[in-house]
């Protein structure tokens, strides 16, 4: 009595496991594996095996001069192993989770930063030019950026408020880390063409913004519509994708690219 019911239940749970064992690869196209990860950082090797990568990840990997917009939310990380050909990693993206990923311009709402009538005297044409562009953190942003060390910031309130210090940037090394920094789009309209040294401070605790940090060297931010050549991620509409991504109501997520 006893085998058969032994029987009988691993003849129950037998479809379930091969199931939920299926549900683990995503997708099998063209040669492609992708797998959602347990990883949380990237990892990549020759454009053949990915760890613990989002989409974007792979795409700027693969285009590095563009600007990756999308107007889902492209969050979850996967594991990929290309056989094959690494370019067709796109194609499998499009046909395994229903998605349109197109080179295109289009006219979209941006962040445009434009100078006041006058600068701040703190906002300094750089004295080190033959130097590269560097930049500095405050020790509790690095710590938030680089480790996530959110239990550990008590020990640095003494430092409070946060400091970045930008040594020999032009207005496109500073927008481009506005875009990573900020997460939205940012269209240079300055008309500054020198390389300059200067410092922002933010403090939470008295309402000053990054924002307002720049106001305060001179520059405007405002929201408009510009005209932003990038590649663009959509989803398709009346298909069924192995996984479906949270859409964005109001406006695209930026994903910026690794060189200008």
């Amino acid at each position: 009595m006893m085998s058969v019911r032994i029987l009988l239940l691993s003849l129950f749970m037998f479809p379930i496991l091969f199931a939920s064992g299926c549900a683990k690869e995503l997708s099998k196209t063209s040669n492609i594996s992708i797998k959602r990860s347990n990883h949380s950082h990237v990892l990549y090797s020759r454009m053949k095996r990915y760890k613990g990568v989002t989409i974007p990840d792979v795409i700027q990997n693969m285009n590095r001069t563009y600007r990756i917009i999308s107007s889902v939310e492209l969050s979850p990380e996967f594991d990929i192993h290309v056989e094959t050909d690494p370019y067709k990693i796109t194609g499998a993206f499009e046909e395994s989770f229903c998605l349109s990923i197109t080179k295109d311009i289009r006219v979209i709402p941006v962040y445009v930063i434009s100078k006041k009538d006058s600068l701040a005297e703190e906002f300094t044409v750089s004295t080190v030019a033959d130097q590269r562009p560097s930049f500095r953190m405050h020790p509790v942003e690095m710590c938030k950026h680089f480790y996530h060390l959110d239990t550990y910031l008590d020990l640095f309130k003494p430092y409070e408020p946060a400091h970045y210090q930008f040594t020999n940037y032009t207005l496109s090394d500073f927008t481009f880390w506005l875009e990573q920094h900020l997460h939205c789009i940012i269209v240079d309209e300055t008309c500054l063409t020198g390389a300059y040294d200067f410092e922002l401070v933010t403090d939470k605790k008295k309402g000053v913004s990054l924002i307002d940090s720049l106001s305060g060297l001179g520059f405007d931010i405002t929201r408009e519509e510009r005209t932003v050549e990038a590649i663009y991620i959509d989803q398709i509409q009346g298909c069924l994708p192995s996984m479906k991504f949270k859409h964005v109501d109001t406006e695209y997520l930026i994903y910026p690219a690794w060189e200008k």
